[in-house]
């Protein structure tokens, strides 16, 4: 009964959801039809340009203080984690405060 329940408030909350943003979507999707290309362009950026100058920064870091690799890949996926849940916070949050100004 319990599992019914919530899975009936999460299908509401995902419908409202999809209702409040598809106006946002379609709207951002009129500004720019052709948004594959940009985005394209923006992760070929990060892979010719960016990851070669952060992997290079990462092994200097590890060479200049000493640290293991696995102790910075724990430590990066440490402040991922953390700033993943508090970022997901801020847009439950966001959404709460959408819905609550756009409710009748």
């Amino acid at each position: 009964m319990l599992s019914m329940l919530i899975k009936v408030v999460f299908t509401i909350i995902t419908k409202l959801f999809s209702v409040i943003l598809q106006p946002i979507l379609s709207v951002i999707l009129a500004l720019f039809p052709d948004l594959s290309q940009i985005v394209n362009t923006i992760l070929t950026f990060f892979n010719n340009y960016v990851f070669h100058y952060v992997s290079f920064l990462l092994k200097m870091l590890e060479n200049l203080v000493f640290l293991p690799h696995w102790l910075i890949v724990f430590l990066f996926d440490y402040f991922l984690i953390k700033y993943t849940i508090h970022i997901t916070v801020q847009a439950v949050r966001f959404g709460i405060q959408v819905y609550n100004k756009l409710k009748p």
